[in-house]
Formats: structure tokens, sequence, C-alpha cells
């Protein structure tokens, strides 16, 4: 699993969320170029980076890669295609920047989706969570491993249509797929595996330990969508960057300007400096 020139002698990770932390929760504005500045710095000095985000590998690249990718033209350095990874759709595909600044498929990583059956079984389940909560004028945006259920909804409310769906998903034995409440959006995300497969390979990938890798996600709170990222890592030192708050992690909530994930970020590029410094 482990790419090619790979290097493998510093042993830091960072799992970054992308709506809610690397852009602003509710706008469709690209990330800041102090944050894509940090970001290149922290894989300079040694740092591995996966972005994990359940939207497109279209809007992550608008989002977040354009800035990477011009920004690091500057520097000519080839940390960003040997060093980071993004995992779109709920970690149903992954990707890479490869070395002419296109993204590509990532290596021995196998894009999966829905089959015709679990596609139509789970349309049923979100049909009667439609009757059963009296959701008014809701969309699907169905994609090949993650169906988007948007509604005026707020978070609490979502969480309870979640668990429900949750329930009926676990009585129907389907593979793994489970409902997921993010906080940047009215919607809840049904995928196929959810993040937690991408931060798994993540870790396989660059010869990870758990205790290695901090997230930076708006979503690390009870009943958030990465809950599961945080458990897997033990609780390593990650930071909470939404509005509700959250245990055992760091909380620098993004008020204004996403400074919560900037501290955060300028935080472990001081770790990683460090680590670098003493080699």
């Amino acid at each position: 699993m482990l790419d090619k020139n790979i290097n493998v002698t510093r042993k830091l990770g960072i799992a970054l969320d992308v709506r809610g932390t690397l852009v602003h929760c509710k706008n469709d504005l690209p990330t800041t170029g102090k944050i894509a500045s940090l970001i290149l710095k922290a894989l300079k000095f040694g740092c591995y980076i996966s972005i994990l985000s359940a939207g497109s590998i279209q809007t992550i690249k608008r989002l977040v890669l354009n800035k990477l990718i011009v920004f690091n033209k500057k520097s000519a350095s080839m940390f960003l295609c040997r060093n980071l990874v993004v995992y779109s759709d709920s970690a149903t595909k992954g990707w890479r920047i490869n070395e002419d600044n296109k993204i590509v498929p990532l290596t021995d990583y196998q894009a999966i989706s829905f089959d015709r059956d679990e596609l139509e079984k789970i349309i049923e389940i979100i049909e009667s969570a439609k009757i059963k909560f009296k959701i008014k004028k809701p969309r699907l945006k169905l994609k090949a491993g993650q169906i988007n259920f948007y509604m005026a909804r707020d978070f609490n409310e979502r969480i309870e249509i979640a668990d429900y769906l949750n329930k009926k998903l676990a009585n129907g034995c389907f593979r793994e797929v489970r409902a997921f409440v993010p906080s940047s959006k009215e919607t809840i995300d049904i995928a196929l595996c959810g993040k937690i497969r991408g931060i798994k390979d993540f870790a396989g990938r660059f010869r990870l330990k758990k205790l290695q890798i901090s997230i930076i996600s708006d979503s690390l709170q009870d009943n958030g969508a990465e809950q599961l990222l945080k458990r897997f890592t033990n609780n390593s030192l990650s930071f909470q960057v939404g509005v509700h708050h959250a245990s055992n992690v760091i909380n620098y909530p993004n008020k204004i300007d996403l400074e919560g994930t900037t501290r955060a970020l300028e935080r472990l590029v001081t770790r990683v400096h460090n680590n670098f410094s003493n080699k």
C-alpha cells in the first residue's frame, strides 16, 4: 500500500475536514492563503496530510486544492505530490496530486459504490423517515457511494433522524452503510463507508500510529460526524473548530475568518518544525 518515494522517517500526520474547517461552513469561497501556506509548510517539515470530505473531488479541488497547487508552484516543492492524500465522497474515493499538478486516483485505493439493491432499499428507508418525521421539501443528491439527504432541520433534529436511519440500516444488514450528521450543512450524509475508511488508509499508507495523527474538524463533538475518527486516533492531539464544544480535544472555534483552524495549524506546524529541526 505504501507509495514509492514516500519519506517515512518523520511520523506526524494531520487529518483535515473541509467544510467548516478549511472553508467557511456556509459560503462557497476557497480556503484562505494563510491556511494554504500553513499546510504547505507542514508538508515541507515532514508532516503527512489527509483531506477528508463528504464533498466531491470537484468541490474539494475548487475550494482547497487549486490554491495549494498555485501556492506550491512558487516553491516547486515535491511534498505536495508525495505527502498529501485526499478522500472524497465520504472516503468512497481516494486521490492525490501528481508531479504535473493533476489530480489522479490514489494508488491501491478502490473506489466503491452502492449496488442497485442497496440503493433501492436505502431510498425506501429514507422515504419512511420523511413520513415519520414529517420532513417538508426534502432533497436527495445521489452519488456512487453516498446520498446527501437535505432538509430544513437543525443539528439536534438531524441527529434524531440519523439515529432512526442507522437503526433501520443496521436491521437491513447492509455492508457498512451509515448516516452521518455534518455540522456545516443542513443534510444527513448516508455513505457506504464513512471517513473512517480514509483515515485507516492514511495511517497504513504512511505507516502512522494512531497517536501520531491529529484531526482538525468542526464535528468532533458528541454525535458529531467525525466521532469515529476521534476514537480511531485514541484522542490524540486534535482540534475541534466548530461551534459545539467537544471533550478530550482542544477547542478552537471558528468564529471569524477560520481563525480556529489557522490557530490549530500554527500549533501543529510549530510541533513539526521542532521535530524537523531536531533531525
